[in-house]
């Protein structure tokens, strides 16, 4: 129902639509609404309807009458009907639609004939100035039909539309009736404008012409359109005929028609112009005219005074509008005239038209007052149109005629003028065809460059000058893509041109673009886009040219300096390039590095100078230093390594572009050696430079680079006799280049066998040189090994040892600002793992390097800059927090005192000093009264495939408040989840040790105390939560006591044969420290012959006893610890007692074990001093005993007189009590009668040595002469007479061949104990030979210095079954800690009778202490046979064990007490809840 987006010249088309709309009908004398139905029919001028004209739809056939849908009862109805009437246009001057009102009834009856139309209306279809209806909707009147019928011609006389009066009769209208239809005319052959239609019919209006142009103002567009072709030959036929007479409004008329095409509206329409324009157009003597006007209309625009003007404003505007197409008919005008005449008068018109452009090149010139409108946009308007004409123009003016025309035309236009139609106007002329030839280039290019150097390097206007910038570098890059395209030999001097002229303007343009590095300039891209390929046009004589055009060498070195640093840049802004550009980063790559070649060349020739001496008035270190710099960021492009590309991808880079970073280095390598004695003034400043490039993953490029160190190395030396500035410099950049993932074990290895091999036989070598390579390699390999941590959470531990490593090497050499950095790595680090101890140990490392001094130091980690006094006091109170934290108080106390020292005497800071002291209280009462885990210490290898700084290695850990050995084992296999754990504790062997698999071998161990702080607490009553913190803190060596029988074991009584190897393992670092674990650097391995080791055992119990006293003497009110220790004590009914040790006194055993005199002395000792302590608790207890207990208060003091009177202060005589023959006391066991009466007949009184004379010279009668003389000093064993192997095999010890029979017996199952025994005894775990031994003489005295910890008679469960001391046996270690590959190994034990792995409660005072007691439990043997007893006896016994159930059992002792009944045992769990001693093998 309309036209097509485009109407060619000439399409006919002549088509009416008409739609029913509504219409309105009155009931009449009905009492419904009627049932409408209308009838269309078309009549002609003779009122005859015409046939076969009406279309009702697409595909239908036409019809002569179309009949509506029927509206029920409806007085409005609605039809939105839309047919299509196809008549001649010249039928339709006299056509008219006549409509039929039908009320169509619901009763069907054959008698009813053909109804009546009750109303009729009629519409014509052509106006009488013969134009055709205008579209849209149009209110007809409705006739009544009756009335009609009289008159049957009458209704072609009567008016058909509605409008604002009636001119008919109004006795034949329905005058509440009205009816509404919608028309819409698409035809070419018919207008609907009167002022068109005059235009078109002008031959027959010649009388009122100039009215006629003058209507055509108001004619609309799309009326134009449908009948361009006429109208434009209509106007140009007057021009022709009539041109003299109305060349103005004529004129006029054609711009303003022209104008209304070049819309955007009509945009479309423009190539159907041209089409008219090329084929359609034929007024061949029109071009004359027109270039008269347009001349005339172009110097009215340089006429700035519009008063003067005798042209209207808006016919220039519509003018420069219609420039373009005026133009063309121009030139269209002229064809057709010199076809037609042969090209007569051609050399005029061409002169008129040269006119014609210099005018509008003049008019481009003239200075616009301010307020001016008309003249800046007609100078707007001829930019516009000027380009558009160029391949006319160039068929009738030359080249260079028009090129120099153009060049003034843009020389003209003033650079701060029209930004955004010059804009315009350049970009159409670069991709013109003028700009493409070779003569018209070199004409205009300079006249483009001037503006675009203007816009791009301008400064006043940022906001205007963003969009203009991108315009003239979009400009500026299709000038460089044309000569791309053109022959070298043709762009030759327009390269040169753009060179002198741009290629500083874009270097600037780049150093402004990229100041602000935190966001990337959008434009910058486009300006690295031109300035790349404008160098790629360059050749070397272009660079030679340039050369030469900077008279003065400043200028020179200003412009070199300040290209290295724009492709310096452009390397470092990798977001320029989107991630899959390689080819795009490649070939800018080969455009920089033609540069780089040919801009270092002008070094060597214009800036070095003479290189023998040192001082040249061309040298300029800053440009030397900006080339290093930018051969050592060239080469250290991740898109220019080779490593990262597959081998297809290598192979073709280099096939294209070659090795370019080899290139470059070499480049660079070169410069290096040409500077001569200049080189001096580089160093430090270009080793980082030089050590990147060389830590860049390239064989060639690192043998290259290494050697330049040397260089250095050697002037450093030459001069300066040291490498202290080297050696900073190279340290720096190491930790920066190494942390960012730079260097490899390779490089390590190469820079120091290069170096070290350049070293050989130069005097530096012994100066320090060979040092200083040393530690460098060293540097390298921590920084390697903190870089091959991977990150995470589960790895932080690992993290935290490197940065360990790392902080301990900075400050071995004196680096304080990395060792800060480190310190804080660390703190971060602990804090992260909520290591408070650690943390707070890490940051009092930097505390302790300041002083209390107003220097001020620089922003550090989380501190600000600050003063040193403040800066410290930050870090105490950091410090203190964390010790809190941690529940170190004691370690907090200390700093709180420096501090209160410092506010005390010099700040006088009263405030602050009385809140440390309230902190102080505080962490005193928090050591009294709060309770906190003792650490727990365990002892790791790591063997196998590990990291370089754990890799067979042995590390002592402190564990975590509460952590169990399977807790420690689950957290360190999260470090390494693919590392296996050895069951055994034996040493690894060197499959295990050099396979690639990782393999941890893990146990517990027990602090040793450091005997200066134990020993400031002797002899004074010092609360036990005092003392026990020095027990476990403020330590670096651990024991580890694994238990074996030499000899075969004596199944009635064990510790006849019970050695015990102790190993101590001494570790770098004191614990707790700045890490929570460290390496072990010393392992002593001693083993303790079964006469030490029950000294040992009584030692501890005495120490126990001393505990339990000095807490009952401070609170009296809880007996029962020092109850049950007591009774234990004295009364070991289980496993003996001290009555174990009694077979060390027989001459049988001495002589058996001649070793074993020097350590009968202190065992006899102990056993003296067993009996004093025994007889003070029993004196205090007899002070604090309940009445209840009266009863067990006697029984201890009768088992304490017994005691007394054996092992006494008085010498004695064991053999009376112990001469029968050991076999035979196996068999025949003594009466209960008969060892009484042993016992009365037995020496009270007299010297040991007569005691003896009962059973001959014993070996006790040697106690004066051990007592006056050094002990003996029994015989060194090392790995190789280590009685190991006798065990086994013959050896050369003679006094252990006699045992080799009985050696398979060790790993034999221990004996079956009874019910209450077997409760707390331990598997057997086998344990392998071969441990090397260190023996040593233990102390004659009664202190044992090796304070060994406790281990009690009693035997105990095992906690683990894997890694623990108590079913595997220990791996045998050097003193450096590494675990030994071969050897001899100490024989195996069968069972272990060493307390581990017991989990401590601090749930209340009562359960620790009764904790602390089961650690330090008191000597008794379970394999003593005990002789018979009497019925009084046995009941008397029995009604003592009763006694101690009612109390609440026998924690403390080392009897194991009878189940107990469920009465009993809901009273034992009420008294664990409140505090109560526990037994360890309950909880």
């Amino acid at each position: 129902m309309s036209f097509a987006e485009i109407i060619r010249p000439y399409d006919e088309r002549h088509d009416v639509y008409l739609t029913l709309q509504q219409g309105f009908f009155s009931k009449g004398s009905k009492r419904a609404d009627k049932n409408v139905q209308v009838d269309v029919e078309i009549l002609g001028d003779d009122d005859n309807t015409i046939r076969k004209c009406i279309k009702p739809g697409i595909g239908e056939d036409n019809i002569s009458s179309y009949t509506s849908l029927v509206h029920y009862h409806l007085s409005a109805p609605v039809f939105n009907e839309t047919i299509k009437i196809e008549i001649p246009p010249k039928v339709m001057k006299t056509a008219r639609v006549r409509f039929n009102f039908y009320h169509k009834s619901t009763i069907i009856s054959s008698k009813l004939g053909k109804s009546e139309p009750f109303a009729v209306c009629h519409l014509r279809l052509m106006k009488n100035d013969d134009t055709a209806i205008a579209d849209g909707l149009h209110e007809l009147y409705v006739y009544n039909h009756k009335d009609m019928a009289k008159h049957p011609r009458r209704l072609a006389g009567l008016p058909d539309v509605v409008t604002g009066s009636l001119s008919g009769p109004v006795e034949f209208l329905h005058l509440r009736d009205t009816f509404s239809v919608t028309t819409r005319i698409c035809s070419t052959k018919l207008t609907q404008d009167a002022g068109l239609h005059g235009l078109l019919n002008w031959h027959s209006n010649q009388g009122r012409l100039k009215d006629i142009l003058k209507g055509v103002q108001s004619v609309s567009g799309n009326e134009i359109v449908k009948f361009m072709a006429d109208t434009f030959n209509a106007l140009f036929a007057i021009i022709e005929e009539k041109g003299e007479m109305y060349g103005e409004p004529v004129f006029e008329a054609l711009v303003l028609i022209i104008g209304l095409l070049v819309v955007e509206k009509y945009e479309n329409f423009r190539p159907v112009l041209d089409t008219y324009c090329e084929q359609h157009f034929s007024a061949a003597s029109i071009h004359l005219f027109l270039v008269k006007r347009m001349k005339y209309v172009f110097e009215q625009v340089m006429i700035m005074d519009n008063t003067k003007r005798e042209c209207d404003p808006q016919t220039i505007s519509r003018t420069m509008k219609a420039a373009e197409f005026l133009f063309k008919f121009v030139m269209r005008s002229r064809y057709l005239y010199d076809q037609a005449t042969q090209g007569k008068g051609n050399e005029q018109f061409v002169h008129n038209l040269q006119d014609l452009l210099r005018v509008t090149c003049n008019m481009m010139a003239k200075e616009c007052p301010e307020g001016e409108l008309v003249a800046p946009k007609a100078q707007a308007q001829a930019m516009q149109f000027l380009p558009q004409i160029f391949n006319l123009l160039l068929t009738t003016i030359t080249v260079k005629s028009l090129s120099q025309i153009v060049a003034d035309f843009l020389l003209n236009i003033k650079e701060t003028k029209l930004r955004v139609y010059k804009s315009v106007f350049l970009a159409a002329v670069v991709s013109s065809e003028l700009f493409a030839h070779k003569e018209s280039r070199g004409i205009i290019l300079p006249s483009i460059l001037r503006h675009l150097q203007y816009h791009i390097s301008q400064r006043d206007d940022v906001l205007a000058r963003d969009d203009s910038l991108e315009k003239s570098l979009d400009i500026l890059g299709n000038i460089i893509a044309n000569l791309h395209a053109q022959p070298p030999a043709s762009r030759e001097d327009n390269v040169r041109v753009l060179v002198k002229e741009m290629l500083s303007v874009l270097l600037e343009c780049f150093s402004e673009l990229s100041r602000g590095k935190d966001k990337l300039h959008p434009k910058m891209g486009l300006c690295v886009a031109n300035l790349m390929a404008l160098t790629e046009l360059m050749t070397p004589d272009h660079y030679l040219w340039l050369r030469k055009s900077f008279e003065i060498k400043e200028d020179l070195e200003e412009f070199v300096q300040t290209t290295f640093h724009t492709y310096s840049e452009i390397i470092s802004f990798t977001q320029l390039y989107s991630y899959d550009w390689s080819f795009l980063k490649l070939q800018h790559n080969y455009v920089m590095l033609s540069a780089i070649k040919q801009l270092s060349r002008m070094l060597v020739e214009e800036f070095l100078g003479d290189s023998d001496t040192t001082t040249s008035v061309f040298f300029n270190s800053n440009l030397w230093d900006r080339f290093f710099m930018l051969a050592v960021d060239f080469c250290s492009q991740p898109s220019l390594q080779m490593e990262n590309l597959t081998e297809l991808q290598r192979n073709r880079v280099i096939d294209h572009y070659g090795d370019m970073i080899v290139t470059v280095s070499t480049l660079m390598l070169e410069k290096w050696r040409v500077l001569g004695n200049f080189q001096s003034r580089f160093i430090p400043g270009l080793i980082g430079p030089f050590l990147k490039v060389s830590l860049l993953p390239h064989p060639v490029l690192r043998k290259a680079t290494i050697p330049v160190f040397f260089d250095m190395m050697e002037y450093e030396w030459k001069f300066k006799k040291n490498f202290h500035l080297m050696e900073i410099e190279m340290i720096d950049k190491l930790d920066l280049y190494v942390s960012e993932g730079m260097g490899d074990q390779t490089y390590r290895d190469l820079l120091q066998k290069m170096l070290t091999e350049k070293c050989k036989g130069h005097p530096m070598a012994e100066g320090g040189g060979t040092k200083f390579i040393e530690s460098l390699a060293e540097l390298l390999r921590r920084l390697l090994d903190y870089r091959a941590v991977p990150r995470g959470d589960e790895y932080r531990d690992l993290h935290m040892h490197v940065v360990f490593n790392l902080l301990n090497f900075y400050k071995s050499i004196g680096r304080e600002e990395i060792y800060l950095r480190y310190i804080y790595r660390l703190a971060e680090l602990h804090k992260a793992s909520n290591n408070w101890v650690e943390a707070a140990f890490t940051l009092l490392l930097h505390a302790q390097l300041l002083q209390w001094s107003s220097s001020m130091l620089k922003a550090e980690g989380p501190y600000k800059r600050q003063s040193a006094t403040d800066r410290k006091m930050a870090l105490y109170n950091d410090i203190i927090s964390y010790f809190k934290n941690g529940k170190l108080w004691e370690c907090g106390i200390e700093q709180c005192k420096e501090i209160a020292s410092q506010l005390e005497s010099v700040t006088f800071d009263y405030e602050k000093l009385s809140q440390i002291h309230k902190t102080i209280s505080g962490f005193y009462s928090s050591i009294i009264h709060e309770v906190r885990a003792e650490p727990i210490y365990f002892r790791v290898g790591f063997y196998g495939g590990f990291p370089p700084f754990f890799k067979n290695k042995v590390f002592i850990f402190r564990g975590h408040e509460f952590e169990k050995l399977q807790d420690f084992n689950a957290r360190i296999s999260a470090s390494f989840p693919a590392a296996k754990f050895l069951k055994k504790l034996e040493a690894p062997g060197f499959d295990i040790i050099e396979s690639q698999e990782q393999f941890i071998q893990s146990c517990c161990v027990e602090p040793l105390p450091e005997s200066t702080l134990v020993k400031r607490f002797e002899g004074k009553q010092v609360k036990d939560e005092i003392t026990r913190f020095y027990h476990t803190n403020h330590v670096k060596q651990f024991v580890l006591k694994r238990p074996f029988h030499h000899g075969k074991k004596d199944k009635a009584n064990e510790y006849k044969t019970l050695h015990i190897e102790k190993t101590i393992y001494t570790t770098e670092y004191q614990f707790p420290g700045i890490l929570r674990w460290f390496a072990v650097t010393d392992t002593d391995v001693n083993v303790i012959n079964p006469v030490e080791n029950g000294a040992d055992l009584i030692q501890e119990n005495i120490a126990q006893l001393q505990i339990i006293m000095n807490r009952v003497k401070a609170d009296r009110q809880n007996t029962n610890p020092l109850t049950m220790k007591l009774n234990g004590t004295l009364d070991a009914a289980v496993q003996g007692g001290v009555a174990n040790f009694d077979v060390f006194f027989t001459h049988e055993y001495l002589s058996e074990h001649p070793d074993y005199k020097v350590s009968i002395p202190r065992l006899k000792k102990l056993m003296e001093e067993l009996g004093r302590i025994c007889s003070d608790c029993v004196d205090l207890h007899r002070e604090v005993c309940p009445e209840k207990m009266k009863a067990l208060h006697e029984r201890m003091e009768e088992l304490l007189q017994q005691y007394l009177s054996k092992y006494g202060s008085n010498p004695y005589d064991p053999n009376p009590y112990l001469d029968v023959d050991l076999n035979e006391k196996r068999k025949r066991r003594l009466s209960s009668s008969r060892r009484r009466e042993v016992i009365r007949n037995r020496p009270s009184s007299g010297s040991f040595e007569r005691a003896q004379t009962v059973s001959g010279n014993s070996p006790i009668m040697e106690r004066k002469t051990i007592e006056e003389e050094p002990p003996p000093v029994p015989e060194h064993r090392n790995r190789s007479q280590t009685d190991v192997h006798s065990l086994t095999s013959s050896s050369s010890n003679p006094s252990l061949q006699k045992n080799n029979d009985s050696s398979h017996d060790y790993d034999e199952p221990p004996p079956k104990l009874p019910t209450k025994q077997r409760r707390s005894s331990v598997t057997q775990s086998p344990t392998p030979p071969n441990v090397p031994v260190r023996a040593t003489p233990p102390p004659v005295t009664g202190q044992n210095n090796d304070n060994p910890p406790t281990i009690p008679l009693r035997k105990i469960n095992s906690r683990t079954p894997s890694g623990s001391p108590n079913r595997s046996r220990p791996t045998s270690f050097s003193s450096s800690g590494e675990g030994l590959e071969d050897g001899p190994r100490p024989p195996p034990r069968v069972t272990s009778v060493r307390r581990h792995g017991l989990e401590r409660s601090t749930s209340s005072q009562g359960s620790r202490e009764s904790l602390d007691q089961l650690d330090n439990t008191s000597p008794s043997g379970s394999g003593r046979t005990s002789p018979q007893k009497d019925s009084s006896d046995v009941n008397q016994q029995r009604s003592v064990k009763d006694l101690i159930e009612v109390m609440g059992g026998n924690d403390g002792g080392n009897t194991v007490p009878p189940p107990l009944p469920k009465k009993m045992n809901k009273q034992y769990s009420f008294q664990l809840k409140n505090g109560a001693p526990t037994d360890d093998s309950n909880t």
